[in-house]
């Protein structure tokens, strides 16, 4: 869970794009983690190592200035304050068709045939 949480957290990225893919892994990765410490059948241990990793975030995050971290901060202290309340939120699908950027939606009308 250690390796897990410094790699997801503390690894820094260069470009926008990256950037953003990493925040979608950090926050799906709390919502994981939150989620792993309110549910039911998790052994009172579990749930303790886990409680101890957001309260390492919480204040790792506390330290930061940007608005997503202090979003995630303030969804750690929303679950702390109610944890019975907690509801984790359904990844996004990806979308069909082709990614951004990857060209494999244009073709080359030259190789058609009438």
């Amino acid at each position: 869970l250690s390796e897990l949480v410094k790699t997801t957290f503390e690894s820094r990225v260069r470009s926008g794009y990256a950037e953003e893919v990493q925040r979608t892994i950090q926050y799906t990765t709390l919502q994981h983690l939150m989620q792993l410490g309110v549910h039911g059948n998790s052994l009172p241990q579990t749930k303790g190592i886990v409680n101890e990793k957001i309260d390492s975030l919480q204040r790792m995050l506390a330290g930061n200035s940007d608005s997503f971290s202090k979003e995630l901060g303030r969804e750690i202290a929303n679950y702390k304050k109610q944890p019975d309340k907690f509801k984790a939120k359904p990844t996004p699908k990806i979308p069909d068709g082709s990614p951004i950027g990857s060209y494999q939606c244009y073709h080359d009308s030259s190789l058609y045939s009438e």
